[in-house]
């Protein structure tokens, strides 16, 4: 019998940011294996380009593949506990689907950057599962979350993390289990980068559906 889910971590130091990022989603496919990738987290130290992680990384994962993670101010994994690398890990199954979405303008309206990147996760995982109850249904992808067991993981701008809870909570209800953290800067208080699906945006809010 094959395994229902495995995983994969990788990491890499070296200074050239796209194959810093290349190398560590080499390292985490090679443990969880790649033909049936559930989505890549990617997390940067800031002083990487934050485009040319995203580069090295859809050198090694195919585009369909959801793609979440930020900029910190330190790794942490396996390895130890870092603050100059990329950190990259990988879930592959043909039982477990994510959904990816992003909402910007995170401090100016946080409930709003929150519904955003909500309805584009939702829209992202339901048209992956193609779940044939929606049209039978007739209901919003996010209206259906109330009423099924999903779990929301998220990485948000700094500043405003309770207002995009409360956000959350107003899409989805009360019972939806929400985690996650906040990007960071590497202290340089320049303002985090977060990522989702190749996309790198500052100010926003990147979140997964699971």
């Amino acid at each position: 019998m094959g395994k229902f889910i495995t995983a994969g971590v990788g990491i890499s130091n070296v200074a050239n940011a796209k194959e810093a990022a290349t190398q560590a989603a080499e390292k985490a496919l090679a443990q969880s294996g790649k033909d049936s990738l559930s989505i890549v987290f990617v997390y940067s130290a800031y002083k990487y380009d934050p485009t040319k992680v995203m580069q090295g990384i859809s050198d090694i994962v195919d585009e369909e593949v959801p793609i979440l993670g930020c900029t910190t101010a330190g790794e942490i994994s396996q390895y130890g506990a870092t603050d100059d690398s990329i950190v990259v890990a990988s879930i592959n199954s043909p039982f477990v689907r994510f959904g990816v979405g992003i909402g910007e303008h995170v401090s100016q309206d946080p409930r709003q950057a929150a519904k955003a990147a909500l309805k584009t996760a939702a829209h992202n995982l339901c048209e992956d599962r193609s779940i044939a109850s929606l049209a039978v249904m007739q209901r919003a992808p996010t209206e259906l979350m109330k009423f099924s067991q999903y779990i929301i993981l998220m990485h948000s701008t700094v500043g405003q993390e309770e207002e995009i809870i409360q956000g959350l909570k107003n899409e989805v209800g009360l019972f939806t289990p929400i985690i996650g953290g906040t990007a960071a800067d590497g202290l340089t208080m320049e303002g985090s980068y977060q990522f989702a699906n190749g996309i790198v945006k500052k100010d926003s809010l990147a979140l997964a559906i699971m």
